[in-house]
């Protein structure tokens, strides 16, 4: 991963304890979202394992290994008001590289940089022949096209597809897209070997990922298409940009779905849209949910996803993710690790420069100083900062970041949009492989076959992969609003096909089908 802005994060004072930061500027709300909905939360999710995974030190256990600072870096929590006194939160630093020239030690990703569907088909060789049916180009399944059991366990492209229950739906829903392909070409073309239909169904697929990531997910984020116009037919590739992940991105700007995220998670009958119940986070990051009534109850958790608010961009983080993380029926479920804190301590970990350098970076006036409030941080939240932090160049990217109010029809503040901005410009002009490139280069798709690509929608994809849906909003990623308004959910039998025959005529032999 790089760095907008490389070197040791300056300082003027001592920065406070994350998990003080985390009990006390982040707490348990309940205020929905009056755009964004919980599939838009978990999709985010599920992109952000697309591009980033980075490797930490293995360690049997850090806070009985203190004096291991190259390796740890504990949390040690007092008198807090969850974890009580002298508990020590652990904490395994991230796997570091050192580059040739002035050795610069930076952190690792091992995933590939580039929005490609890494997490549908992996990032390795070993990893992605696993999730393979090597039979009719198809992807490995199991139960009613559940995600494959390898070594007794659901995979996925990523290590972290079966997390938590409405993840693994998502996941299903692009391998169940990729057979659906899959099969289409096998009965087009039978003649075809397995390999030459998966990597022209993988090709498919990740051009409708790309156009869905950028076409309708960004811009929710961002407030502006500014980065993917609707208007454009055809993208531009630079050989100089650089499409690395970006540090600051990784660990700060794009974990912004966290305070989107609701603690609890509705399941509602897939055709009916009927309200069934609810589940908590903390009792459910594994794949029990997923694999219930197979097929019927992933789909009941993809149907709640859309008809249940997200929450709103602010300082509040649920609690099941700042007090029971990764809870465990060992414990009772009576505690967990806290994701706020984690966040804090993986930015100072990687050396992230504070809130205030971001700001001068993107151009965005801020004093150092407490007199000067920010027009987009409330007298309220400004104050509560003042609290935590000795001075205004203390405070940590991912703290300030959330304490800013949204851009004007976007989800994050000013800073967090500005380097999540950057980031997505660099992945589509250094990405040689992007769906929207010219016919020369790359990928080589024609003109019309990206006009039919750029028609295909998230509630397409979502509507076909699961007949039991019966109705789903236009736009999957927002609220779904009452009947006869502009969102209201509608018929999934009117879902747009793409025309996946236009792939195979005269442009057949060109681009090597």
């Amino acid at each position: 991963m790089k760095f907008l802005a490389p070197g040791s994060c300056p300082t003027s004072g001592v920065l406070p304890n994350p998990r003080l930061v985390s009990a006390t500027f982040h707490k348990d709300t309940d205020v929905s979202s009056q755009v964004l909905d919980q599939f838009f939360t978990i999709f985010a999710q599920f992109v952000d394992h697309d591009f980033t995974l980075t490797p930490t030190y293995t360690v049997p256990d850090c806070c009985g290994t203190p004096s291991d600072t190259a390796r740890c870096a504990p949390i040690i929590v007092s008198n807090d008001p969850f974890y009580n006194g002298g508990k020590c939160l652990k904490f395994t630093r991230s796997l570091v590289f050192c580059e040739d020239l002035g050795c610069v030690t930076d952190p690792m990703n091992t995933l590939t940089a580039y929005i490609d569907a890494s997490q549908v088909y992996g990032s390795d060789n070993g990893n992605a022949l696993a999730l393979r049916a090597l039979v009719g180009g198809k992807m490995a399944t199991s139960g009613v096209n559940l995600l494959p059991i390898v070594n007794g366990a659901f995979k996925g492209g990523d290590s972290r597809a079966l997390e938590h229950p409405a993840l693994g739906a998502m996941h299903t829903v692009f391998v169940r897209e990729h057979n659906r392909i899959a099969q289409f070409i096998q009965t087009k073309f039978p003649a075809w070997t397995d390999e030459k239909i998966f990597q022209q169904t993988r090709r498919i697929l990740i051009a409708e990922y790309q156009n869905i990531v950028f076409g309708e997910m960004l811009p929710l984020i961002l407030g502006t298409d500014a980065v993917f116009p609707a208007t454009v037919s055809s993208t531009v590739y630079d050989a100089t940009v650089d499409s690395s992940i970006l540090n600051e991105f990784a660990v700060a700007a794009f974990r912004f779905g966290h305070t989107l995220l609701n603690g609890k998670f509705n399941r509602f009958e897939p055709s009916t849209g009927t309200l069934l119940d609810s589940y908590m986070l903390r009792f459910n990051f594994n794949a029990a949910l997923y694999q219930e009534d197979p097929d019927r109850g992933m789909t009941q958790i993809l149907k709640g996803l859309t008809l249940q608010p997200a929450q709103e961009f602010d300082q509040f983080i649920t609690n099941e993710v700042t007090q029971f993380l990764f809870s465990k029926q060992t414990d009772n479920f009576l505690f967990g690790e806290d994701l706020v804190t984690r966040n804090l301590q993986r930015g100072r970990d990687h050396s992230i420069q504070p809130w205030l350098s971001y700001r001068a970076w993107c151009g965005i006036p801020t004093a150092n100083d407490w007199s000067v409030i920010p027009p987009e941080i409330s007298p309220a939240k400004w104050a509560t900062l003042k609290t935590l932090y000795t001075f205004v160049s203390d405070i940590d990217l991912f703290t300030g970041g959330l304490a800013e109010d949204p851009v004007t029809g976007g989800t994050v503040g000013n800073t967090f949009a500005c380097i999540i901005q950057s980031q997505f410009q660099r992945l589509i002009n250094g990405d040689r492989f992007f769906f929207a490139n010219p016919s020369t280069v790359g990928s080589q798709f024609y003109p019309s076959q990206i006009s039919a690509l750029r028609n295909v929608k998230m509630r397409d994809i979502l509507c076909k992969a699961s007949p039991t849906l019966a109705r789903i909003q236009p736009q999957v990623f927002k609220a779904a609003t009452a009947a006869g308004t502009a969102n209201a959910p509608e018929a999934c039998t009117n879902a747009h096909n793409l025309n996946i025959n236009i792939f195979f005529g005269k442009f057949l032999f060109i681009v090597g089908f």
